[in-house]
């Protein structure tokens, strides 16, 4: 449970690091770029990805991971099923709810890091069931 634990708050910084570079890129393609919300929520979301993937597979999940092995396309299919349902929450609370995109990209994030971490640690970062236990990274 405290590896558990440990895993989650690395992944959260993880998290706050891909989430400012999302939300960022999405605010200044948004607002000052005049890029379509949705793309630019797209755009941040991708960005967020590739930064989250590195640091979690050799930061996060380096414990219970073959360093070698490629889990990017595994990586990949959780976060495009995020994606895909936090898109879909946030054309719900714009175009129905008529919330602001600004705010509503917001909501979007935190079902897609729920989804995310639930996805990566139980679906992709698998440590194999003989391997010996080890020590926290912190």
């Amino acid at each position: 449970m405290k590896q558990l634990i440990f895993k989650a708050l690395k992944f959260g910084i993880v998290g706050v690091v891909a989430t400012c570079l999302n939300y960022g890129s999405f605010a200044l393609l948004c607002k000052l770029l005049g890029v379509y919300y949705l793309a630019s929520s797209a755009l941040g979301y991708i960005l967020g990805l590739i930064i989250g993937y590195y640091l979690n597979k050799y930061w996060t999940f380096i414990n219970q991971i073959n360093k070698i092995k490629n889990y990017f396309w595994g990586y990949i299919i959780v976060y495009v099923i995020s994606l895909i349902a936090s898109q879909l929450l946030l054309l719900i609370q714009v175009e129905t709810l008529n919330m602001n995109p600004m705010y509503s990209n917001i909501f979007a994030i935190i079902l897609s890091s729920i989804m995310n971490f639930i996805g990566i640690n139980y679906f992709v970062f698998i440590k194999p069931k003989n391997a010996p236990v080890e020590d926290m990274n912190l």
